[in-house]
C-alpha cells in the first residue's frame, strides 16, 4: 500500500449527491405528498452553495423553490452549521457572497451583522443543524463551551433548532430540550443533507414562513431589485459610490 504523503483535511471534504437538485426535490415532494398526504414544501440546502436552489427556479415546475444553504460558520476553533432556507432571490447571490466571505476570513461582530441581517428579512428560516455535533474527522460532540459562546451571540437570531434523523435518539433529545430552554421552536431534518423537507415553525414570528415562496411578478422584481441596490450600498459603500 502506498504511503499517503500528506494527511487528509476532513474539514474540507466534501460529497456529491447521487441525485440532481430537480430528481433530489422531485423525491422529497412526492413521499410528502403520496405518504404523508401534506401539501410539499420542499427546500434543497448545499454546504455553502445555492446553486441547487437557483437552477430549480429556472424550471417551470419548481419556479416556486426556495433558494436555501447550510451555511459554514467557523466560531471559537469549531465550526456551526446553520440551514439558511428562502433568501429572497433578487439578493440570493449577493448574500451567499457575503457568507461566504464570513466562512474565509471570521469575526464575531461580522458574524452578528449577518445574522441581523437575515433576521429582517420576514420570510428567511435560520435553522441552527445538528447542534451538538461537529462534522470534524473525529465526529463527536463539541464542547459545550464552544456552544454557550455561540448561543450568547447568535441565539436571538436563530429560529428553531434541527432534530436530525441520522442521529441518535439520545442526542435529539437533547437538542429539544436545549431548544426549549431557549424558547425556540424543534423543526425534523428528514433526510439527508442533500434532500431536506421543511416543516412550519411554530414561532408566531414566523408562522407565515414558507408561505413566500412565490413567483416574483414584475412589481416585486423591481421592489427587490431595488433592495438588493440598498443592501449592496450599505455592505459595500466604495462600490456605490464608483458606481
Amino acid at each position: 500500500m502506498p504511503e499517503i504523503q500528506d494527511p487528509v483535511d476532513f474539514s474540507r471534504a466534501y460529497w456529491t449527491p447521487p441525485l440532481t437538485p430537480a430528481l433530489a426535490y422531485e423525491t422529497e415532494r412526492d413521499q410528502i405528498e403520496n405518504i404523508l398526504w401534506l401539501d410539499a414544501m420542499v427546500s434543497l440546502t448545499d454546504h455553502d452553495n445555492i446553486e441547487a436552489g437557483v437552477f430549480l427556479r429556472t424550471m417551470p415546475d419548481t419556479a416556486h423553490a426556495p433558494i436555501s444553504v447550510e451555511w459554514s460558520v467557523p466560531f471559537a476553533g469549531t465550526v456551526f452549521h446553520l440551514g439558511i432556507h428562502n433568501l429572497p432571490s433578487r439578493l440570493a447571490q449577493i448574500i451567499m457572497d457575503d457568507l461566504a466571505a464570513y466562512t474565509r476570513k471570521a469575526s464575531d461582530r461580522r458574524l452578528g451583522e449577518l445574522l441581523a441581517m437575515l433576521n429582517e428579512f420576514p420570510g428567511v428560516l435560520v435553522v441552527f443543524n445538528h447542534p451538538l455535533w461537529t462534522q470534524s474527522c473525529v465526529g463527536v460532540q463539541r464542547g459545550r463551551d464552544d456552544l454557550d459562546r455561540f448561543l450568547n451571540c447568535a441565539v436571538q437570531f436563530l429560529h428553531a433548532f434541527e432534530i436530525n434523523a441520522a442521529r441518535s435518539a439520545k442526542e435529539n433529545n437533547r437538542v429539544k430540550e436545549l431548544a426549549a430552554s431557549m424558547g425556540t421552536p424543534a423543526c425534523l431534518r428528514r433526510r439527508p443533507a442533500w434532500m431536506r423537507g421543511q416543516r412550519r415553525a411554530e414561532s408566531d414570528r414566523r408562522r407565515d414562513l414558507l408561505r413566500v415562496c412565490e413567483r416574483d411578478t414584475p412589481g416585486t422584481a423591481q421592489s427587490r431589485a431595488a433592495d438588493a441596490a440598498v443592501y449592496r450600498a450599505s455592505q459595500y459603500p466604495h462600490d456605490a459610490d464608483a458606481a
